[in-house]
């Protein structure tokens, strides 16, 4: 009988902290096998989340996107309520709360502090396994980092959907060619970069496709997946070498030689993709998913900002013809960074001259654009200069 309701209970704090950045952090959940008692999970769920220290929140909407051997499944989470959100900041209320006791009174030394003498009421050996236990923390909180250098795929092999040809080793490409194109444009001027503002603005979900020759004259076809405003996934014909989920992991040293080939020899021996086969292997554990998923997504979508030659048409399209375990890319935000950081580099004068043809025209905030806002995580300034704006349209020289 296929399950349409689970329940998620993590058994202490640190399980949940642990798990949090692969998870609820970004839109995602694996459900182990005794939420289901055996039986199946189906492809939509209701979940109910029991947090620590707040108790039960939700039901939240799960999609599956994989199943495991074991027989738990990993899920996405399309829309995360208000009310998991606010439970969500309660629990970590509680932990900023323990922290700042913690090292207020002397029990916590945080990383780079001046080391003191624990107060008389402490237990020596209680402090030294706290402090113990802090250093885990930080040393896999450097790992997650370093594991961000680079993404991995999944999504089950050889999958049909009706009007999508068939990739056994690649993500399904549907057949768009029926449908009108909403967007198009050449690489070499800013038409792509508005595009992307403005999908991410209407939250679209459809097939990029892009037609590239690169700096060594390969003609290239890019196809790049649209969930909700952001691309999740991408995949090209001829194979980027540089873009393989085996090389990326080797070269930020996570594969070995030899894992690498076993990664292969599996992929030939069962048709599954080189994610599959690693996570199989026990290379990648399943919760990494995630962060490599959209590590690797943010990698593309970096290179093909980078392109001057080819042309871009965008697809809208009702749904994807598979379901992808990162969640979109928040492009807004990731452009406005990128933008920021070129301007830090430029000289006063260079930056200067780049604004001069601008001075006269008007800075104002766009009807529709509090969604894209929202998105880019400005700093205090950033924010005052926002609300300044916002009030009436100001000339840039003004």
């Amino acid at each position: 009988m296929a399950v349409r309701t689970a329940t998620r209970r993590w058994a202490d704090l640190d399980t949940f902290l642990r798990e949090y950045p692969s998870t609820l952090k970004v839109q995602a959940l694996v459900l182990p096998a005794e939420c289901f008692a055996g039986d199946e999970a189906a492809p939509e769920l209701k979940v109910d989340l029991i947090l620590p220290l707040v108790g039960r929140v939700g039901p939240v909407s799960a999609q599956v996107i994989a199943r495991m051997p074991d027989g738990g499944v990993a899920t996405r989470l399309p829309d995360v309520s208000p009310a998991v959100e606010a439970a969500l900041r309660e629990l970590f209320g509680h932990v900023e709360s323990v922290k700042s006791w913690l090292v207020a009174t002397r029990q916590v030394v945080l990383a780079g502090a001046v080391p003191v003498v624990a107060t008389p009421f402490v237990d020596p050996a209680e402090l030294a396994a706290l402090r113990g236990r802090v250093r885990e923390l930080e040393a896999a909180l450097e790992v997650s980092r370093a594991l961000s250098v680079s993404g991995l795929g999944s999504s089950a092999p050889g999958a049909r959907v009706d009007g999508a040809v068939e990739r056994p080793r690649g993500l399904v490409v549907p057949d768009v060619s029926q449908v009108a194109p909403i967007l198009s444009g050449k690489f070499g001027d800013e038409s792509f970069r508005d595009a992307l503002m403005v999908l991410a603005g209407e939250h679209a979900t459809g097939l990029m496709t892009l037609d590239l020759v690169g700096q060594d004259g390969v003609r290239r076809t890019r196809w790049g997946f649209w969930y909700r405003g952001g691309p999740v996934g991408w995949r090209a014909e001829p194979i980027d070498e540089q873009e393989v989920l085996g090389v990326l992991l080797y070269r930020a040293g996570r594969v070995t030689q030899e894992q690498l080939e076993e990664s292969l020899a599996r992929m030939d021996a069962r048709g599954c993709r080189q994610g599959e086969a690693l996570v199989d292997m026990g290379v990648v554990p399943f919760g990494e998913l995630v962060l490599l998923l959209q590590r690797q997504s943010d990698f593309v979508l970096q290179r093909v900002l980078r392109e001057e030659r080819g042309s871009w048409t965008f697809h809208t399209l009702p749904d994807l013809p598979e379901r992808f375990l990162a969640p979109p890319l928040r492009v807004p935000g990731l452009l406005f960074r990128a933008l920021v950081q070129t301007a830090r580099g430029m000289a006063a004068d260079d930056l200067t001259a780049a604004l001069r043809p601008w001075q006269q025209q008007f800075i104002y905030v766009a009807d529709g654009a509090d969604a894209a806002l929202s998105e880019m995580k400005f700093g205090d300034a950033e924010t005052q200069f926002l609300k300044l704006i916002a009030e009436k349209p100001w000339r840039l020289r003004e």
